[in-house]
């Protein structure tokens, strides 16, 4: 029978057989996975708002000038005979050191007359006194109760006792003009200049060299009427509690920082710049290695107010001048705070909405806006912004951040202020 089946066939069904062989061994296909189509959620930085209070340190710049500085004058006309080693310009001279000593001839043979003037006028008030007890005893003689003051001599008496007042009035000039053949220093300090020197004759009110008290130095601040508003200044005799301040520079390479307050401020605001100024003092001993010296320029930081509910972001979370995003039900909502002040890397704010568990957006990147929902990226979550300990010696101290979150905020410099932790 299979002999009768036509040879076509015979080859179909080998074929038909091989297929349905490999068609039942192909393996079945995988279900296609269905991608999510939900989009994702930008991911942002985030800083939590530690409100507390803080002692803002403003800072500003000045120039140092001494408090007291004069132009000595010599009082007395004269060869000038004498100049102490130190009288020169840049010279160290102490407190009632000889600095220039004037010819005494003359003012010796002045107080020699003055004295033998004196020594007359002594002797006619004791003749007019003994010539009034001889008048009074022959007008008592005469019988007569009452003498007129003509006859007991006493105009004559009161002329002699005037006499007298002025002669010991020349001897006292006399004396005070010898004393001035000797200029003494009115202070310790430093000469500036000189203008006379050994030989040179001087006349009376001439001025001899300009100097400066050292042991007293001040600096003029500028402040803006927002820096002033931080500080305690002293704009009324009643203020006692006044500004510490903390200069720092540099003295022949070798930095150096000295201890201050603002004693007062300049009477006027300036009319051009409408900045405040105020006077920073600095007791210093003229003996120290790093001194501060006339016409040296110098940085400043001055404790402000103790300010509450102030809170110290990176820079990069404000923008707009006093605008911050925060996150509410993981969507971004826009506020607006008071900006205190700011350096180079953080601002210092104040805001009623800012609590501790507020989450700011640190670093406002421009695909975000109001509304827009996002998510918090764990990985590199900042750190609430601690402010440093009150230092008046250091311009700034290690942070000591928490583990669990950790800050970063970088801008471009601005010195405006620098914030510490009450």
């Amino acid at each position: 029978m299979w002999q009768r089946i036509p040879l076509a066939i015979k080859i179909l069904i080998p074929s038909l057989v091989v297929i349905g062989l490999v068609a039942t061994q192909k393996p079945k296909p995988e279900p296609v996975k269905q991608e999510n189509t939900t989009p994702n959620k930008p991911m942002v930085n985030v800083v939590y708002a530690q409100p507390q209070a803080h002692h803002l340190q403003i800072t500003s710049q000045g120039t140092v000038k001494p408090k007291t500085a004069i132009n000595l004058v010599s009082r007395v006309a004269g060869n000038i005979t004498y100049v102490a080693p130190q009288f020169n310009d840049g010279g160290f001279i102490k407190k009632e050191q000889i600095l220039v000593k004037i010819d005494k001839s003359d003012y010796h043979l002045a107080l020699i007359r003055a004295k033998a003037n004196l020594a007359t006028a002594q002797m006619q008030l004791a003749q007019e006194k003994g010539l009034a007890r001889q008048a009074k005893r022959e007008w008592r003689d005469l019988g007569n109760q009452e003498a007129n003051s003509l006859f007991l001599r006493e105009p004559q008496i009161t002329a002699a006792k005037a006499n007298v007042s002025a002669a010991q009035a020349e001897v006292k000039q006399a004396e005070l003009n010898l004393q001035r053949t000797e200029i003494k220093a009115p202070f310790s300090g430093r000469i500036q200049q000189i203008m006379v020197n050994v030989g040179q004759y001087i006349g009376a009110n001439q001025q001899l060299a300009s100097l400066f008290d050292s042991t007293v130095m001040q600096v003029s601040l500028p402040l803006s009427e927002q820096q002033a508003a931080l500080i305690n200044l002293p704009l009324n005799p009643q203020v006692t509690n006044l500004p510490q301040v903390v200069l720092s520079g540099s003295v022949a390479g070798q930095n150096a920082t000295w201890q201050g307050q603002v004693v007062r401020t300049q009477a006027s605001v300036n009319t051009q710049s409408r900045m405040y100024y105020g006077i920073v003092e600095v007791i210093q001993d003229i003996n120290s290695p790093t001194p501060l010296i006339n016409g040296q320029f110098v940085n400043a930081k001055i404790s402000g107010k103790a300010i509450e509910q102030v809170a110290r972001l990176p820079k990069q979370a404000v923008f707009k001048r006093d605008q911050i995003y925060w996150l509410k039900d993981d969507k971004i909502v826009a506020g607006q705070v008071e900006v205190l002040n700011q350096d180079n890397q953080y601002v210092w704010v104040k805001s009623a909405m800012l609590t501790p568990d507020l989450a700011i957006i640190a670093d406002r990147q421009g695909y975000v806006t109001p509304g827009t929902a996002v998510e918090i990226n764990l990985e590199n979550i900042k750190s609430p912004v601690d402010p440093e300990p009150t230092s008046t010696a250091n311009t700034e101290n290690p942070e000591q951040s928490p583990p669990s979150r950790s800050a970063t905020g970088d801008a471009a410099p601005q010195n405006t202020a620098t914030g510490d932790k009450a």
